[in-house]
């Protein structure tokens, strides 16, 4: 389980009515959309900062906590997938298999949550274009 902000749906008319202005929604969204966030990923270091600071804000203009154990947050299930190194891909082209490694001749997810998934398609290789050497990765 991951925190997650809980979301307030309303809060005191006066409350809001006297903090709203261009330039303070300006000054967060510059915090906010920061590369010191690093992307405000879930469960990553940017994505708990930038929560902290929401729930810092809520507390500041003086909304109520409504999450379960009287916090800003709620506890909400997350389901993650992340392929094998083991993982491999084949084609089958005339009764010939042709296997592909994991990372070294492909990358992809099926989003599944299944360890095997068969699919029967056709397939193209375009490439990315993407020159990476510091990743080690040149696919063009």
């Amino acid at each position: 389980m991951k925190r997650s902000l809980f979301l307030v749906v309303c809060c005191a008319a006066s409350v809001c009515a006297q903090d709203i202005s261009a330039q303070r929604i300006r000054a967060h969204t510059r915090f906010l959309a920061s590369d010191l966030l690093e992307g405000r990923g879930v469960g990553a270091r940017g994505g708990d900062l930038a929560t902290e600071y929401i729930a810092t804000q809520f507390a500041v203009a003086g909304l109520k906590p409504a999450g379960g154990d009287g916090s800003y947050f709620q506890r909400v299930p997350l389901v993650g997938v992340e392929p094998l190194a083991e993982t491999k891909v084949s084609a089958v082209k005339s009764g010939r298999s042709v296997p592909f490694t994991w990372l070294d001749d492909f990358v992809g997810v099926t989003q599944t949550q299944k360890p095997l998934v068969d699919f029967d398609a056709e397939a193209i290789f375009v490439g990315h274009g993407i020159v990476a050497p510091e990743f080690k990765w040149v696919d063009v």
